[in-house]
């Protein structure tokens, strides 16, 4: 069993890094890349995005299994399930690290107001490239987690 939730881990985790790729090859298309700046000033994300889907794909890992194998659950539906999850967990991964570097800047407690306005005003962006990403990347993710069950 070990042997296959770390196959599952494997499996989540390139789908995760190809994810990335192409939407940084998406943004570098329509020119949306962000000058070196910008990114030394949000470094803090760049940093906590990868280790909140790490710990994302590695705590799911065991139950995905189950679900495609055990559970015998639509393949596809848990795919998509889980890219749309991993979108939520790279917003949740911005809002928590920009309240609590404005909590440490600001010496007063700011991480519910930082999870209120990114809530209002990315929560969506997020969504809707989980949302696309999932019906797209989902079908590859399917068509690897359907050799799980064989």
């Amino acid at each position: 069993m070990k042997q296959e939730i770390k196959l599952t881990f494997k499996i989540l985790s390139r789908h995760l890094i190809v994810g990335a790729l192409v939407t940084v090859f998406i943004f570098w298309l329509i020119n949306e890349i962000p000058n070196s700046d910008y990114l030394l000033t949000k470094l803090h994300i760049w940093l906590t995005i990868p280790f909140g889907l790490t710990l994302a794909s590695w705590l799911t890992s065991k139950r995905i299994f189950k679900q495609v194998t055990g559970q015998k659950r639509n393949v596809y539906l848990v795919a998509f399930s889980f890219i749309l999850f991993s979108w939520t967990i790279a917003f949740l991964s911005t809002a928590l690290s920009e309240g609590v570097l404005a909590t440490i800047k600001n010496r007063r407690f700011e991480i519910i107001d930082a999870l209120e306005g990114y809530a209002i005003y990315q929560l969506w962006f997020y969504w809707s490239v989980g949302i696309i990403h999932g019906l797209t990347g989902g079908l590859f993710l399917a068509l690897d987690l359907k050799k799980l069950k064989e």
